[in-house]
């Protein structure tokens, strides 16, 4: 195992609880697993190496900030920010609770939306600066990362993009072989330049000490990030460590290896999955579609802190163990999830309150 503080290598020396990880410091796998559940530390991660008996994942996946993500995801439900005064004085609760504790900047949301299949706005994400970056808090805002947050389907438009399941070739040298979904693929370039335009905005900015950029994403919000995220980090964004929420397959296997190193890290993206949900079997695997990530599965009645972490694609430990057959029958796991206090991660039932009546 080797043991990072502050990005760096530590040497594996015996370190006190209370001095493990501090800025310039060393701290060991021991040191961590025993103070963790007491007072975590948030400058130390854990990368994983060839002999490690133990994940990287289960080292660094941290609940908080998967609440703190699910939150941002969640809000993309309410659409144009001009019709959501709540926004301009939003302040993100479980950003707030997390450990580090983090924040957007207030009052820095930018919409992106683009017309689609003649719907205004079908296309629609957020664009926001955070108190974030490397993964721990900044004093200083204007060094904080930026986040996009992809909104799900919400309307006919989206429904479309949905079933547009053939794969098109992602068209970059970085990516040789890589085949991805079809609807998923023109979203994302049609709303690419406004992203940009949005982040540089935000004073986010590719190949600069600025650079630094968050993705999450609910259902086909989550398909969405993840063609993002691969094509701003060619870009020369550094796109950080992020959450998808209910992801469909997002392309083929050559696509799913590559995303998994394309970041430089063991964890290129955290995706989480609930149950029995049938859209994260979707499009099948057996037409040559795979999924991508490190998966966190929180079963049917799952309480906080009831998880399960699979590092393999097709691990049978988590949402893999359902059958599609199953699977089918249990649409409604795909808007529930106990990450956000509502249940519900989707625009029906699950809408925040700062959100407008109207979309």
């Amino acid at each position: 195992m080797v043991v990072r503080c502050n990005g760096q290598n530590a040497p594996a020396i015996v370190d006190s609880c209370g001095n493990r990880c501090h800025d310039g410091g060393d701290c060991t796998v021991t040191d961590y697993f025993t103070c963790a559940g007491n007072n975590p530390n948030p400058y130390c991660r854990f990368d994983r190496t060839s002999a490690d008996d133990e994940t990287a994942s289960e080292s660094t996946y941290q609940e908080s900030t998967a609440r703190a993500f699910a939150e941002l995801a969640n809000l993309a439900v309410c659409g144009d920010a001009p019709h959501s005064p709540g926004l301009k004085t939003y302040s993100c609760a479980a950003c707030r609770a997390d450990s580090p504790s983090w924040d957007l900047v207030l009052g820095s949301w930018r919409p992106v939306g683009m017309t689609d299949f003649l719907e205004r706005h079908a296309i629609f994400a957020y664009v926001a600066r955070t108190t974030l970056a490397s993964g721990r808090p900044v004093s200083d805002a204007s060094g904080g990362a930026c986040i996009v947050s992809v909104r799900g389907s919400v309307d006919t438009a989206n429904w479309v993009r949905d079933f547009q399941l053939r794969h098109v070739s992602l068209n970059k040298s970085s990516c040789p072989g890589c085949r991805v979904h079809h609807g998923f693929r023109d979203m994302w370039l049609k709303m690419q330049n406004n992203v940009i335009l949005a982040l540089y905005d935000l004073g986010c900015q590719a190949n600069s000490a600025n650079d630094q950029v968050y993705f999450t994403g609910h259902s086909l919000g989550a398909g969405v990030a993840i063609i993002g995220m691969f094509e701003l980090q060619d870009l020369g964004f550094r796109v950080q460590e992020s959450f998808v929420f209910e992801p469909p397959l997002p392309g083929n296997r050559a696509f799913a290896e590559t995303f998994a190193k394309h970041f430089g890290r063991s964890v290129a993206v955290w995706r989480m999955t609930h149950a029995k949900d049938p859209i994260i079997h979707t499009p099948r695997r057996y037409l040559g579609w795979s999924t991508i990530g490190n998966e966190v599965f929180y079963d049917t009645g799952a309480k906080l802190g009831e998880y399960v972490i699979c590092d393999e694609l097709w691990d049978r430990k988590c949402s893999y163990k359902y059958p599609w057959l199953v699977t089918d029958l249990h649409m409604g796991d795909h808007c529930t999830t106990p990450l956000l206090p509502s249940g519900n991660i989707c625009a029906r039932g699950g809408r925040p309150a700062v959100c407008p009546t109207t979309r």
